[in-house]
């Protein structure tokens, strides 16, 4: 249905239920992407601006600061980079697998539970090993796209749209890390950090909300 965003339903004729898809999210109204796009980068703008704002000393400790910053700000703020990415995709491909959104904005919270590990032993005194050290995320890097990317090729149906969103989720989620704290993109092989200064990653979100605004075009302009 051009013109309107809506979940379709697809009835598959193949007798493995692996292989079947069961929905899709369709996005053809260019409106309705701008105005998700203009929502997602304000809540991006809102929440980092908060961020900045806090002062780690008056929390009281690594801990606390970290599970505030990450549970009420960062974290969010993944996720709304990623709805912005989303969208910005479904301006060339209006319909997306449901399985895909899913693993995608799952992983935008969910990768980040790879902290608490290190945050906990910190809290509790023990000994981190030095390949967790400095922030070094186990989760956070290229190598574990890289899997995620093999994983798609094994996988069929369902479970491959749904790696396969888990895998963009985790890209969009390096994007943002490497301007917002820095990254060792390679880990565990080199644990270098990499960092970028946070306007790249503003002019990337620009980039995306040009790209969901874009013009529509084919059987839109009829619409």
């Amino acid at each position: 249905m051009t013109g309107e965003s809506e979940i379709v339903t697809i009835i598959d004729t193949d007798p493995d239920p692996d292989d079947a898809i069961t929905a899709v999210i369709t996005c053809n109204d260019w409106r309705w992407r701008g105005l998700m796009a203009v929502a997602s980068i304000a809540s991006i703008v809102a929440l980092d601006g908060l961020t900045w704002l806090i002062d780690p000393a008056a929390l009281g400790d690594r801990l606390r600061y970290r599970v505030l910053l990450l549970g009420l700000l960062d974290s969010p703020a993944h996720l709304a980079t990623t709805v912005l990415a989303l969208v910005a995709l479904t301006a060339w491909r209006p319909a997306l697998p449901l399985p895909f959104w899913l693993g995608a904005l799952l992983t935008s919270v969910a990768i980040d539970l790879d902290h608490l590990p290190v945050l906990l032993a910190e809290r509790l005194g023990w000994q981190v090993p030095t390949l967790f050290a400095e922030d070094h995320w186990p989760l956070h890097n290229l190598p574990f796209i890289a899997l995620l990317t093999a994983l798609v090729l094994v996988f069929s149906g369902r479970w491959r749209l749904a790696v396969s969103g888990v895998a963009f989720g985790v890209t969009v989620e390096l994007v943002r890390d490497v301007a917002t704290g820095g990254v060792a993109p390679l880990w565990p092989i080199a644990t270098d950090r990499v960092t970028l200064p946070y306007r790249v990653y503003a002019a990337a979100l620009l980039v995306l909300v040009a790209l969901a605004c874009r013009p529509p075009r084919g059987r839109e302009k009829r619409g």
